[in-house]
């Protein structure tokens, strides 16, 4: 009986399957840096977080213009370019790694919003036009990363 399909890849064992349950292997490239600051993509010797990269680009420019840079950096770091690029080259997912912060507001009671579900939603619509899976990694999780 073939196993029902589903939009999802899912595990059988140790094989992936793709949605129609054929066995699928991945070849996909990691988007670090963009949801995810890491001081050594920037080149940073000691602002080693995503906390410590503000704070830097804070003191560089000051905090309105650092506002301003983090909201064009996170709409122009991944284009759609980027992802046809990548299904060009022979890839067929995406591992997008992502701080928890970027999805939630600052103040407490934290509520669910926040720049990350709008850069997930466009990156996740070209990759479904593209025939791109997504991997989805919380790799800034509560309580720090690692």
């Amino acid at each position: 009986m073939a196993p029902e399909a589903s939009e999802y890849v899912t595990v059988s064992g140790q094989q992936f399957l793709t949605p129609d349950g054929e066995p699928l292997l991945l070849k996909g490239m990691g988007i670090g840096n963009w949801l995810l600051p890491e001081g050594y993509m920037f080149g940073f010797e000691r602002a080693n977080s995503p906390r410590l990269i503000n704070e830097v680009i804070c003191q560089l420019v000051g905090e309105e213009r650092a506002r301003v840079f983090w909201q064009t950096f996170y709409h122009q770091f991944m284009t759609r370019d980027d992802v046809r690029l990548i299904k060009r080259a022979g890839f067929n997912h995406i591992r997008i790694s992502f701080n928890w912060r970027l999805f939630v507001t600052d103040s407490a009671p934290r509520e669910i919003e926040g720049v990350g579900w709008d850069c997930l939603d466009r990156i996740i619509a070209w990759c479904k036009a593209e025939n791109l899976y997504v991997i989805l990694d919380m790799h800034g999780a509560p309580g720090g990363q690692t």
